[in-house]
């Protein structure tokens, strides 16, 4: 879920990223039900514990992505016909179309995306302008990422000059 998150803000996001989700969730959801262990955590003695949705959630939620995940569950609904019992939390419909408008839109890692593409190819302040006006068009739906973007840019262009 984070990383594409990432592409969500970086370029952007494809489908191709929501196909792999979809089969994670798929996944998830088999063992889920069939209660089958899952190696690597526990002992041979032990079962390993498959979280449930509500403890998934919780994760997602304390890395401030809740609402990013009820976007995406929104398109996988719609696109995959994902059933509502396999979703991970309620679906944000406003959240979810512009998800989706943007995928359509821009393509896989935004190579499609016709928007500002003088500014995108033109040049480092250029590309940089580019950015920034692509992140400000998520400011109404992920307010704290979108104003915190642009800062992080700056500070991790020093941390590149010195490391």
């Amino acid at each position: 879920m984070s990383h594409v998150f990432s592409h969500v803000f970086e370029e952007g996001v494809g489908l191709r990223q929501l196909v792999d989700y979809y089969f994670v969730l798929l996944s998830w959801d088999n063992a889920r039900k069939e209660k089958c262990m899952l190696r690597g955590a526990g002992d041979e003695n032990t079962d390993c514990r498959i979280l449930q949705a509500d403890e998934i959630m919780r994760v997602v939620s304390s890395f401030g992505m809740a609402k990013f995940a009820a976007a995406v569950m929104y398109v996988l609904q719609q696109v995959f016909a994902m059933p509502d019992d396999r979703l991970l939390c309620a679906p944000d419909e406003k959240r979810g179309k512009h998800l989706l408008d943007e995928i359509m839109l821009a393509g896989n890692f935004g190579q499609y995306d016709r928007r500002d593409e003088k500014m995108r190819y033109g040049g480092t302040f250029s590309h940089g302008m580019w950015k920034l006006k692509r992140v400000m068009r998520l400011l109404e739906y992920y307010p704290e990422e979108a104003l915190c973007e642009p800062f992080f840019r700056v500070w991790h262009w020093g941390w590149r000059c010195f490391h």
